[in-house]
């Protein structure tokens, strides 16, 4: 197999190929294996690469914060379910 370019999307080169397609980890971008070089890839300055990688890594961080909210939520809704009230009240 050849060296697969980065993803023409992102620019990650974390790939994988699979019954003849190339996919990204990264945006989820795909395409026949056979074609995956031949595109045009979308020249991205180190500056944009940077914000794209924050970006991914906010996103990453937003589904935990989500998780938690979620959590949060839970906890108040038990908590006035069983009209909690603190010691000193």
């Amino acid at each position: 197999m050849t060296d697969l370019k980065p993803c023409p999307f992102c620019g990650t080169a974390e790939l994988f190929h699979q019954s003849g397609m190339v996919h990204c980890l990264s945006c989820d971008a795909s395409a026949p294996i056979d074609s995956w070089n031949k595109r045009v890839a979308l020249k991205k300055s180190p500056e944009e690469m940077s914000i794209l990688q924050r970006l991914r890594e906010i996103e990453s961080k937003f589904g935990v914060m989500e998780d938690t909210i979620r959590d949060v939520d839970n906890l108040k809704e038990h908590v006035f379910k069983h009209e909690w009230k603190p010691d000193d009240a």
